[in-house]
């Protein structure tokens, strides 16, 4: 059985492209790249973890994680926007 879906937003807030992964468990249920200055609405159950990779040292790694419930739209409100990655050695 499925999880009710909740409308989440992210924006990507850094001069680099990042690659989204949305988690339930081990299984990544979606996964997109998010070019720089991008915004993006995607759907998320509660129990769903947001994974961030970016280039690091010329290579994609996971730079941060996210429970998607911190993510979720509030009556027509988008989370407090936050710079998950700030790097000054990725280029």
């Amino acid at each position: 059985m499925m999880s009710q879906l909740n409308l989440c937003y992210y924006a990507n807030h850094t001069n680099h492209i990042q690659i989204l992964k949305v988690k339930q468990g081990q299984k990544v249920f979606w996964e997109r790249v998010v070019f720089p200055q991008e915004r993006l609405f995607f759907s998320a159950s509660h129990s769903d973890e947001l994974e961030i990779y970016g280039k690091i040292a010329n290579q994609m790694a996971k730079i941060e994680h996210i429970s998607c419930q911190y993510l979720f739209v509030h009556d027509g409100i988008a989370p407090v926007a936050h710079n998950f990655f700030v790097n000054s050695n990725a280029g």
